[in-house]
């Protein structure tokens, strides 16, 4: 296990829960000081969540923690290949190492996402898990603030939300609020500006802030345009209505953790805990089997949309994102 702090003193039951629930990945150094604990493992099952955010957050109330869920493969996730997180994320890395493969549903990045987008306007998703909504809803009864934040694009807000409505998901019920007038379609920060969300210039750097592009947060869902995750929860507890001493984020990847961590490196008032979901490892990728059988599909699904919608198709084809 890798820590960016040296951990807070939590107590010895804390030590032993980390130690039963996650062998040798938690390996604490136990200090009076500095005050911010970074710890991160491994989340096997739903139904540990619950009982391991109260147990890692012993010394504040509920109302101070903030439970932050991925959404793609870590709570819902596609019925079918085409159009899921794997298929996805295979289709932008064959678009890197082969711009000219017959596979590409696009030749460009903006086709690409614009295909996802008419995919997933129909796609209906499932939990990752049976025990998704009742561990969300026993965090929200024992008063956690819980919350989304996805990759997803603001365009994506409305067809996201049906799905989390579909499996009987609300997160409105205990969501954190924000003191701003506007959060949807909003700069999350000035690039040249970044110490009005508690990024220095030298953090800027190490960070390789871009560009900002516009977000939208709403019902406890915070769509962030695959943005820094650790700069985009900066933006949001600078804005954030109440103190927030524990973030605990749950991903099922680890780069978004990283990403945490290193935006809170230097932050000593708040715990960060990062929690990478590994109920889903087997999907993670595609299989050469399930590719072809994607292609497939997508050949299916082109055809269809080539027929009833010739300009959707162009839109895919040219890479005419418009939303």
């Amino acid at each position: 296990m890798k820590n960016n702090k040296s951990t807070a003193k939590r107590g010895v039951n804390i030590t032993k829960y980390l130690t039963s629930i996650f062998g040798s990945l938690f390996i604490l150094s136990l200090s009076v000081t500095p005050t911010l604990a970074a710890i991160d493992g491994t989340l096997k099952s739903f139904n540990d969540l619950a009982a391991t955010v109260r147990d890692l957050t012993p010394q504040s109330t509920p109302s101070e923690t903030l439970v932050i869920f991925d959404f793609d493969d870590t709570l819902l996730t596609t019925e079918g290949l085409l159009g899921s997180e794997a298929w996805f994320n295979w289709q932008a890395q064959l678009l890197i190492d082969d711009p000219n493969s017959d596979l590409l549903v696009s030749k460009n990045f903006s086709g690409l996402l614009k295909a996802q987008n008419t995919i997933l306007a129909m796609a209906a998703h499932k939990p990752v898990e049976a025990s998704v909504k009742a561990t969300i809803e026993s965090l929200q009864k024992d008063k956690y603030f819980a919350m989304v934040m996805t990759s997803r694009g603001p365009e994506e807000r409305s067809l996201t939300q049906r799905e989390l409505k579909r499996n009987g998901i609300d997160f409105s019920s205990h969501a954190p609020r924000l003191r701003l007038r506007q959060t949807c379609e909003v700069l999350p920060y000035d690039l040249e500006k970044t110490e009005a969300i508690g990024i220095s210039q030298d953090l800027k750097a190490k960070l390789k802030m871009k560009v900002a592009k516009k977000i939208c947060y709403e019902n406890g869902l915070f769509f962030t345009e695959g943005q820094h995750r650790g700069v985009m929860i900066k933006f949001f507890t600078t804005h954030v209505a109440r103190a927030v001493k524990n973030i605990v984020f749950i991903n099922n990847f680890s780069k978004p953790l990283e990403e945490l961590e290193a935006a809170f490196e230097k932050s000593t008032d708040v715990n960060i805990i990062t929690l990478r979901y590994a109920g889903r490892d087997s999907s993670v990728s595609l299989s050469d089997a399930q590719k072809s059988e994607a292609s497939g599909a997508w050949a299916d699904f082109r055809n269809l949309i080539q027929k009833l919608f010739p300009t959707t198709l162009e839109d895919i084809e040219k890479g005419r994102f418009i939303f």
